[in-house]
C-alpha cells in the first residue's frame, strides 16, 4: 500500500509539474509573441525615422539647389539690365556727335568755321 501511494504522489506531482511547465511554455510563448511584435514595431520605426531623416535631407538640399539657382538668376538679371544700360549709354554716345556733325552741316557749319561746305565730313551709321 505504501508503494500505491507514493506511485500515486508522485503520479500527481508529476500531473501537476506536467500543467505548470505547459502554463510557462504558454506564458513563455506569449511573451515571445510580444518581445517580438515589439522589436518588429521598433524596426519599422526606425525604418520610418531612417527614411524620414534620408527625405527630409533629399528636401533640404533641392531646397539649398533651388535657393543657389534663385540668387544665380537674380544676379544674371542684374548683370542683363547693366549691360542694357551700358548698351543704350554707348548708343546714345556714339548717336550724340552725329547729331551734332548733321545739325552743323544743316547750318553750314564745319569745324574750320568757313561755312563755305568745301570740307568733306564722313558719317559713320
Amino acid at each position: 500500500m505504501h508503494t500505491n501511494r507514493l506511485q500515486q504522489r508522485l503520479a500527481c506531482f508529476a500531473k501537476d509539474e506536467k500543467e505548470t511547465l505547459q502554463r510557462q511554455e504558454m506564458e513563455l510563448s506569449s511573451e515571445l509573441s510580444r518581445l517580438q511584435s515589439a522589436q518588429k514595431a521598433e524596426k519599422m520605426r526606425y525604418v520610418n525615422t531612417m527614411s524620414l531623416s534620408v527625405w527630409r535631407a533629399i528636401a533640404t538640399r533641392q531646397k539649398e539647389k533651388r535657393l543657389e539657382a534663385e540668387q544665380n538668376q537674380r544676379q544674371l538679371r542684374a548683370a542683363v539690365v547693366g549691360r542694357a544700360r551700358m548698351i543704350h549709354q554707348m548708343k546714345a554716345l556714339l548717336q550724340h556727335p552725329y547729331v551734332t556733325e548733321e545739325k552743323d552741316i544743316l547750318r553750314g557749319e564745319s569745324d574750320t568755321g568757313q561755312g563755305d561746305g568745301s570740307e568733306s565730313r564722313i558719317l559713320y551709321y
